[in-house]
């Protein structure tokens, strides 16, 4: 199952942690796994080329993915919480439909 960890308040989401596989079909062929890695791909980069947020992040191995927003200016934390917002919503829809396979938890608290 891949797990991700929301933190933040509902208001200013600071970061996330993705743990886990879907485990839905085999390597190269698991829905899921593509759907949440090419949202979080996709949010990351608009995290840091659009939006141009600082951030830090980590890839310790396959499976697992860490990043968090540091402090930045009103202007860039607004276009960045969008993108999160956005990444923490399309996740939750994920979910909703396959249950079994991802769990999306938001705690309020920082990574």
């Amino acid at each position: 199952m891949i797990t991700v960890r929301i933190s933040g308040t509902p208001g200013r989401l600071s970061g996330m942690i993705f743990e886990g596989h879907a485990d839905f079909a085999q390597y190269g062929e698991d829905i899921i796994c593509s759907a949440v890695t090419a949202q979080l791909m996709m949010a990351y980069n608009g995290l840091s080329q659009i939006a141009k947020a600082p951030m830090a992040s980590a890839q310790l191995e396959s499976g697992w993915f860490l990043f968090r927003l540091l402090p930045m200016s009103p202007e860039k934390q607004a276009k960045a919480q969008l993108i999160m917002q956005t990444l923490k919503m399309g996740l939750e829809n994920i979910q909703t439909l396959y249950e079994d396979h991802i769990n999306v938890i938001t705690n309020e608290m920082e990574v």
